[in-house]
């Protein structure tokens, strides 16, 4: 059996995540601010009608 992983980084550091976790990788599109957000949630997408948060 193939151990397929996903690949990624955050910052400098690279990180992995076994492909059967990975539901959806997609092109970031507009972030909106949220204001009075938590430093670490950058703002919303509009993923096909659902706002979704940006953790950065």
């Amino acid at each position: 059996m193939d151990n397929q992983t996903v690949v990624f980084t955050v910052g400098n550091e690279e990180y992995g995540l076994p492909v059967q976790y990975v539901k959806e990788i997609t092109l970031l599109t507009d972030v909106h601010p949220l204001p009075q957000a938590p430093f670490y949630i950058q703002g919303l997408i509009n993923l096909r009608g659902q706002a979704l948060p940006v953790v950065n």
